[in-house]
C-alpha cells in the first residue's frame, strides 16, 4: 500500500510516487510513473491469468524497483505506490528537482561523508509540536516511524533500528509509570502497521494522561487531535448536534483492529480521558495467511467488520457523553 513505505533518515514527503496508466480503445495500455526516475521501471505484466484484484506485482532486482501492471486492468487510473529504497529515491528526486531549476548533478551513489566537509547550510524542521500535530491529525505513518527513530536516539544517544527504538520507548514508559505492568507491551514500530504490536488500554491511557499533563507552550495535547464532526478522521464521526466537538481523539486501525483514544467532553461538563480497542485476533491471523485477502469477497467481509465495530465504538462513546 502507498501508505506503508520503507523508512530512512533520508526521506521525502511520503516516500511514495504516483503510478498512472491509460487504457486505450484498442486495449493497449500505457503505464508510467510520476516523476520518471531511473531506478523505478514499469512494465505491463505478461501473466494474463492474474486475478483482477492483484493490480500490481513488484520485484526488486539489485537497485532496480520493478513494478508490473495487471494486463486485465479495465480502466485508466492513478495510484500511489510505496518506495522501497527511500535514500535512493530522495537523492534522485533532489537531482530531478535541481535539473528543473537549471542545475545538473551527477547520479547519486552511496558513500560515507568525508570528515573534512564544511557546513554550508543547516535547514531546521518545524518545531516538534507542529510535526506531532500533523502526524496525529493526518495519520502519517512515515512521520510516526521517523519520530520513533528519533525518540530511540534521544533516549540512548545512539542510532537504533525501529525495533530497538520501540524497546527503548517501552522502557521509558515502564520507568515512569511503575504502578502498572508493561510486561506484555510490544512496540515494533511507530506507526502501528503490524499485528504483532501489543499494548493494553490501561497502558495507552497512562501514555495519554502523561501527554495531556505536559506543557507544550501555545498548544495543549487536546488541540493536537482530530475533532468530532470537524477535523480529518473524525470529520464524519460523532457529527450530530449532541456529540460534535465533544470527542477529541486519535483514530487507529488495521484490518480487524480498530482503536480510538483521547478526550471526551460530557454533557454534564466533565472532561474525561478514554481508550477503546476492539479486535479479532483469530480473524486477523487467518486474513494474513489468506493469499486472496485483497479479493473483493474478502475485502467486503473486512469492511463489514470494520464498519460494524466502528459504529459500536461510536455508540458506546456517545452513551458516555450523555451518561457522565
Amino acid at each position: 500500500a502507498g501508505y506503508n513505505t520503507s523508512v530512512s533518515a533520508l526521506s521525502m514527503d511520503y516516500n511514495s510516487f504516483h503510478a498512472q496508466w491509460y487504457k486505450y480503445w484498442n486495449r493497449k495500455i500505457k503505464f508510467f510513473v510520476t516523476p520518471e526516475l531511473p531506478f523505478i521501471k514499469t512494465f505491463i505484466d505478461t501473466n494474463k491469468k492474474l486475478e483482477k484484484y492483484i493490480r500490481f506485482t513488484f520485484k526488486k532486482q539489485k537497485q532496480m524497483e520493478i513494478w508490473k501492471l495487471n494486463p486485465n486492468t479495465k480502466k485508466s487510473g492513478r495510484q500511489r505506490l510505496p518506495v522501497k529504497q527511500p535514500s535512493l529515491f530522495t537523492a534522485h528526486m533532489f537531482k530531478f528537482i535541481a535539473h528543473v531549476f537549471g542545475i545538473d548533478l551527477g547520479d547519486p551513489y552511496p558513500k560515507k561523508a568525508p570528515k573534512n566537509l564544511s557546513l554550508l547550510y543547516n535547514h531546521k524542521s518545524k518545531p516538534l509540536i507542529k510535526i506531532s500535530e500533523t502526524c496525529l491529525v493526518f495519520s502519517i505513518n512515515l512521520m510516526a516511524e521517523l519520530l520513533m527513530l528519533q525518540s530511540g536516539k534521544s533516549i540512548t544517544d545512539s542510532k537504533l533500528s525501529l525495533h530497538e527504538s520501540g524497546k527503548e520507548v517501552k522502557n521509558f514508559y515502564a520507568t515512569r509509570f511503575r504502578s502498572i505492568s508493561w510486561k506484555n507491551c510490544t512496540i515494533l514500530n511507530g506507526s502501528g502497521l503490524s499485528s504483532k504490536n501489543r499494548i493494553t488500554p490501561e497502558q495507552m491511557l497512562a501514555i495519554t494522561l502523561f501527554a495531556d499533563a505536559q506543557n507544550y507552550g501555545e498548544k495543549t495535547f487536546m488541540t493536537l487531535l482530530p475533532i468530532a464532526g470537524w477535523r480529518w478522521s473524525l470529520l464524519k464521526r460523532f457529527n450530530r448536534k449532541d456529540t460534535t466537538f465533544r470527542v477529541w481523539a486519535k483514530t487507529g486501525g488495521i484490518d480487524y483492529v480498530r482503536s480510538l483514544a483521547g478526550i471526551l467532553l460530557s454533557h454534564s461538563g466533565k472532561r474525561l480521558m478514554f481508550v477503546m480497542f476492539t479486535n479479532d485476533i483469530n480473524k486477523r491471523n487467518a486474513y494474513e495467511k489468506n493469499p486472496k485477502k485483497k479479493s473483493k469477497k474478502i475485502q467486503k467481509k473486512v469492511w463489514a467488520w470494520i464498519n460494524w465495530h466502528t459504529r459500536a465504538m461510536d455508540g458506546i462513546i456517545t452513551e458516555w457523553i450523555k451518561k457522565y
